[in-house]
């Protein structure tokens, strides 16, 4: 497993179900509830891991911005699921939608019925923003 001391962490980006931390040795490492693990090794010595950061962080905060559901939807998850469960019940409102509550429930019950309807109108709403944005480009 890695760790973030032994790399030179210069930041991380939060995704929905993960996170990405950049390092200075040119190593992105990734972690998706388990702990760190190499994702990406940057071979080309000419770039800049701080520059690359701060590319991946406009990048990142300009998706934010333009996005208004997407932004919602993230705040919502990442207030209401842990870090550790966020990949297992994210699946579960992709494949399920309305039945994600009673899948997610099976394993841990921490999750009220309310919370888990909330979550699955944030992403129908998500989804629906994805689509039009896509017609739009067509």
């Amino acid at each position: 497993m890695a760790t973030l001391k032994k790399h030179g962490e210069i930041g991380q980006l939060e995704y929905l179900t993960y996170k990405l931390a950049y390092c200075e040795d040119g190593k992105i490492l990734r972690n998706c509830g388990n702990g760190w693990k190499l994702y990406k090794k940057l071979i080309d010595p000419a770039i800049n891991m701080t520059d690359y950061y701060q590319e991946r962080l406009v990048k990142r905060n300009d998706k934010i911005a333009n996005n208004p559901f997407y932004a919602d939807f993230k705040k919502l998850f990442h207030d209401t699921v842990p870090f550790t469960d966020r990949s297992r019940v994210m699946s579960a409102i992709e494949l399920l939608s309305d039945g994600a509550w009673s899948e997610v429930n099976l394993f841990r019950d921490e999750y009220s019925f309310d919370d888990m309807q909330t979550l699955c109108k944030a992403y129908n709403l998500l989804m629906a923003e994805q689509k039009e944005k896509k017609l739009a480009t067509v």
